[in-house]
């Protein structure tokens, strides 16, 4: 499966859905991020960058691969889609196109600005997939995403699954600051736990007990991130 990753905004969290979400649950797929400045601090630094102005060796690179995600950084939007237009068909080397949102007002005009730009290249509905992100706890999506709910039903030009969101936590900048993913996070319990019983210095202790906590956090998240991909997907 090849997925594009792409918002013509900047603040979505594209790079986090990647390196939190889909690379983890894609362990045979290829990451590139196309972009002239990724401001993301979880950017995985084993990922290749290319700038828009190469989508020709892009094309031909995921032409050679079976599995790929490609992180469209939101300066290189415009010419990744113009460049796009230059290769007949090249729309549909793509599965799908993953585009994440979040609840300010901004970020969700831009959003529908993609979602139209995709459409208007002949970019199938079922490959367009809006992404929740960011979503407050308890809150009625369908209030906080309201334009994007009201744009849906008058444009069917993209697939809106109330399941594919990820909810605002801090498990992400705690796997960040470990250098983990909030997968990763979530599977070193059992080895933390077996640190903290090596620990007697109270300070250190006290690090580790933190760690630990962050761990217990981000299994509960790593779950609610499994769901949404299986609704992304679905």
């Amino acid at each position: 499966m090849k997925i594009a990753v792409i918002n013509f905004s900047g603040n979505v969290g594209k790079s986090t859905v990647v390196r939190h979400m889909l690379a983890p649950r894609m362990p045979h797929a290829q990451v590139r991020a196309i972009e002239s400045i990724n401001s993301d601090e979880t950017k995985d630094a084993t990922q290749k960058t290319l700038r828009g102005e190469e989508f020709g060796k892009l094309y031909a690179w995921l032409l050679s691969v079976d599995d790929a995600v490609v992180d469209v950084g939101a300066s290189n939007v415009e010419d990744f889609i113009e460049l796009m237009s230059d290769y007949a068909g090249s729309q549909d080397i793509f599965d799908l196109y993953v585009v994440p949102t979040v609840p300010d007002a901004k970020q969700q005009k831009d959003t529908r600005s993609t979602i139209e730009e995709l459409a208007a290249f002949d970019v199938e509905p079922s490959k367009i997939r809006l992404l929740f992100n960011r979503a407050k706890k308890n809150s009625v999506l369908s209030d906080e995403f309201a334009p994007l709910f009201e744009y849906h039903k008058r444009a069917r030009t993209f697939v809106l699954n109330q399941q594919a969101v990820l909810m605002q936590s801090p498990a992400y900048s705690a796997a960040g600051a470990a250098g983990k993913t909030v997968s990763e996070l979530a599977a070193s319990r059992d080895e933390l736990k077996a640190k903290l019983s090596t620990i007697t210095d109270p300070d250190e202790r006290f690090e580790w007990t933190q760690l630990l906590a962050d761990s217990a956090l981000a299994a509960g998240v790593s779950a609610q991130i499994d769901r949404a991909y299986l609704a992304l997907l679905d």
